[in-house]
């Protein structure tokens, strides 16, 4: 039986899945509940504290306030899903997954701390035998207190639990909702037509386009028209062949010497340098007046 059938409710659901919305409703509206029961008995383990140690502890501050502010968020998510007349911005505020999912992934972690510290407050809850003797009503009234502290661990378990599947919920509508944007896209075939384009090889799609446009002449086969045995064109001169003759190179005379003509090469005489003694350079025939010491 499919209950979102009687609900018109503004969720975009799945169908594998089409009481999904309900179910979060459901779950909303228990942590209301259990909100309320926490907030009863958080109350006089309060009172006890400040009656006998002057002041609370944290960890019943802070799960009172975690259960005010949790109540309070859970009423709205569980109430603008519903079908109405005038939209406010708030309303559509709360009626978008992304916002459900913000709002219960905050709550899951703020009552897993609440959790994990009404525990330990819980299982550190003793008497003490100065204040037994001093007030006969303080055993009452603290084993009282001690139990009303445990009652509040339990409940920030279930507490935790129930904004944990909600937040699992969230991710899932979060996740249809983008999806039922991507189909109703105009750009979808666009993309679609990109990602088949993306995964094509690219170098078969060229070697393809280009046997269209410029096909291969036929040609024959090498069992049908076999390359002949030829010699090469350019063959080396030192090569030997067998079947040519070989032909003795001339023979050339023996190297000797012969001295050059005279007569094409006329001897060198050796330069010989005037000596400044005999043959005294002039002052006015160099280029620059040279630095002649005096005797």
């Amino acid at each position: 039986m499919v209950f979102s059938d009687r609900f018109n409710l503004n969720y975009d659901l799945l169908d594998e899945w089409p009481n999904l919305g309900i179910f979060k409703i459901m779950l909303h509206a228990t942590q209301i509940l259990v909100g309320f029961l926490v907030l009863f008995l958080v109350t006089p383990v309060i009172s006890a504290e400040r009656q006998y140690d002057g002041s609370s502890q944290a960890s019943p501050n802070y799960v009172l306030t975690i259960a005010l502010f949790s109540m309070s968020i859970a009423s709205l998510l569980a109430l603008c899903p519903w079908p109405h007349e005038k939209c406010s911005r708030l309303w559509r505020f709360f009626l978008r997954p992304r916002t459900s999912l913000v709002f219960t992934g905050f709550f899951s972690s703020a009552w897993l701390i609440g959790m994990i510290s009404a525990t330990t407050h819980a299982a550190h809850c003793t008497l003490s035998d100065t204040l037994r003797k001093q007030d006969n009503r303080y055993s009452t009234l603290w084993i009282h207190q001690c139990a009303c502290a445990k009652a509040v661990a339990v409940f920030s378990w279930i507490d935790f639990f129930l904004w944990l599947a909600t937040a699992m919920m969230s991710v899932i509508l979060f996740w249809q909702e983008k999806k039922l944007k991507y189909e109703r896209s105009p750009m979808r075939d666009d993309i679609e037509k990109d990602r088949d384009l993306l995964k094509t090889p690219v170098l078969g799609s060229i070697r393809s386009l280009a046997a269209h446009q410029h096909p291969l002449p036929d040609l024959p086969s090498l069992s049908e028209s076999p390359i002949p045995n030829s010699p090469p064109p350019i063959a080396h001169a030192f090569r030997h062949h067998p079947s040519e003759r070989m032909i003795p190179l001339p023979s050339s005379p023996p190297l000797s010497y012969s001295p050059p003509n005279s007569m094409l090469y006329p001897p060198r005489t050796p330069h010989i340098y005037p000596s400044p003694i005999v043959n005294p350079l002039s002052v006015q025939s160099l280029p620059y007046s040279p630095f002649i010491p005096k005797k």
